[in-house]
């Protein structure tokens, strides 16, 4: 009985389309990495953007409005708001579109609304050679969290 029981059992998860393996330079041989057999997948490029101080991980080098972004600081997916936060002694006005909604929400600080289908990036970096601080605003709380925008 424990012969057939030993049989099987080998049988069994030799057909399980897992393979094990040991890790390379462990000191223990109980240490083991599971890996699943390849399945096709679609790939899709991702591009590294560096804002607001960190790494930004994004399917297109464009960045708009509701577009999902992978903070990678954070560890946390976020979505792009479509507003600019700028820290400036001068009006942004002279490097933005006129059809922008600016809006002055503390001294030498501003608040810029950009269009659904604008390119906030672009507007990041031109911003940045004007202005004394630029942030892409990006709404965490969407993406399972709460509250936390930056």
């Amino acid at each position: 009985m424990k012969i057939v029981l030993v049989f099987s059992t080998l049988f069994l998860s030799a057909c399980n389309g897992v393979v094990k393996e040991p890790v390379q330079g462990s000191s223990s041989d109980r240490h083991q990495v599971t890996r699943l057999p390849n399945k096709a997948s679609t790939s899709q490029a991702l591009y590294n953007l560096y804002f607001n101080g960190a790494v930004f991980e994004s399917n297109s080098r464009r960045l708009v409005s509701g577009q999902r972004v992978f903070n990678k600081s954070m560890g946390e997916y976020g979505v792009v708001k479509g507003e600019l936060i700028v820290v400036s002694s001068k009006h942004p006005r002279a490097v933005l579109d006129d059809k922008m909604e600016i809006r002055k929400i503390a001294e030498d600080t501003w608040k810029v609304q950009v269009s659904s289908s604008q390119n906030v990036y672009q507007l990041y970096r031109e911003l940045l050679n004007q202005a004394l601080k630029v942030e892409i605003s990006v709404d965490y709380s969407s993406m399972g969290r709460t509250n936390i925008v930056m």
